[in-house]
């Protein structure tokens, strides 16, 4: 079983875009029955103007978290095989384990209700 990706920044969308696209997707998640996914928003640069889609995705998630939309959050740097949250998904996701590596910055691991 392969685990969602949402790819927040494919397109290039502005940063209202990407965030309405968040929301869409984890919608369509929960009518689903899903309950992980990776998302993508990229690393950006912040020496070139960019990160912001990174910088609302972040915020946005944490919101969602303190009001419980959402259970988990796993921010890239942190997501490994080798903590409890990152070793049970990645023995459940056969293409989670790419992103396990506690150094992409550039994702967020999230887990819904």
């Amino acid at each position: 079983m392969d685990i969602r990706i949402i790819n927040l920044e494919q397109g290039l969308p502005f940063v209202a875009q990407a965030i309405d696209r968040l929301h869409v997707a984890i919608q369509n998640m929960k009518s689903n029955g899903e309950k992980h996914a990776v998302i993508i928003h990229g690393y950006g640069k912040m020496t070139h103007g960019g990160g912001k889609i990174k910088e609302a995705t972040r915020k946005e998630l944490k919101e969602m978290l303190s009001y419980r939309e959402i259970s988990k959050v796993a921010f890239g740097e942190k997501f490994s095989i080798f903590d409890s949250f990152g070793s049970s998904l990645c023995g459940k996701y056969s293409n989670l384990r790419q992103y396990a590596t506690g150094r992409n910055i550039g994702i967020v691991v999230i887990e819904l209700n």
